[in-house]
Order: C-alpha cells, then structure tokens, then sequence
C-alpha cells in the first residue's frame, strides 16, 4: 500500500484540501495517508488520517519557519518515520522538502 504523509506547520486537523478533498479522496483509492502538524494535540485517526502533533502551535510566522521545520525533521528522524511521497503545505516547509528530497524521498 502506497503511505502518503502531509506535512504542516500552519494548518489544523480540519484543513479542507489536505484532509477532506485530498486525504480522503486517497483513502478511498486505496492509500495509506498520514499528517504531520504542528497543533500540540495529541495522535488520533481521523477519517482514516494517522494524524501526529510533534510540536504546539506556533503563531509567529517566524518561530514556525524555524522551529517547526526543525520539529518535523526530528520526529522524522526519531522515528525512522518513511513515505512514498512527502507533501508540504506551505512555502516555510521548502528547507524540509529540501532535506527530504536530499534523502531520497519523493516530495511535492
């Protein structure tokens, strides 16, 4: 099975493209879909969606560049954590897309 991950600093657990249009639409078509944010709630399924807080949320646009791109790589390294493709929802992320990509995983 497929693993698509979401990867966010900005959004919530009720984002309309990555949740309801995207991460269900790929659930029903037989992926494994996953969310990495950055909320301070704790790890659910929901809708299908593994969806992980690794950091509290941030509103300073700055502290999020920073801070949460730091958050999401850790976890991901702590965590050995893989997924056929990586997708970031926001322009603060291209330093971790960048990383991922340089790791040889597939990201958009």
């Amino acid at each position: 099975m497929k693993h698509v991950c979401f990867l966010t600093s900005a959004f919530g657990r009720e984002d309309s493209l990555m949740v309801y249009r995207q991460g269900i639409s790929l659930i029903q078509a037989g992926y494994k879909v996953s969310y990495l944010l950055c909320d301070g709630l704790p790890t659910e399924t929901k809708y299908g969606i593994e969806m992980v807080s690794v950091a509290e949320q941030k509103t300073n646009t700055k502290d999020r560049a920073k801070k949460d791109n730091a958050a999401l790589k850790q976890y991901i390294i702590d965590n050995n954590y893989t997924a056929d493709v990586f997708q970031g929802s926001e322009l603060i992320l291209i330093p971790l897309g960048l990383w991922l990509k340089k790791k040889g995983f597939n990201v958009v």
